[in-house]
């Protein structure tokens, strides 16, 4: 028995909005072109201060980036919604 390949290529769809993952050190933020960036938390504070991110843990994103509030989606907060305790 052989297979046939796929005649469909795979694809990915990614957001319409940037992402942004904070660690301790450094940002990095996936454009909605599929490219990753390393950002210092300086200049991804100045990225999100006038546009919409998605993020994991709003909060704490937050918190590292030294800011008080940030127009996010948080994913982590979907989840929460989706499946309460």
């Amino acid at each position: 028995m052989t297979l046939k390949p796929s005649s469909k290529t795979p694809t990915l769809k990614l957001p319409s909005i940037p992402s942004l993952y904070v660690n301790a050190n450094d940002a990095f933020m996936l454009s909605t072109d599929g490219e990753v960036e390393k950002l210092s938390h300086t200049a991804a504070s100045h990225f999100v201060h006038d546009r919409a991110v998605m993020v994991c843990h709003a909060p704490y994103t937050c918190k590292r980036l030294g800011v008080a509030s940030l127009n996010a989606f948080d994913v982590l907060e979907l989840f929460a919604f989706v499946h309460p305790a």
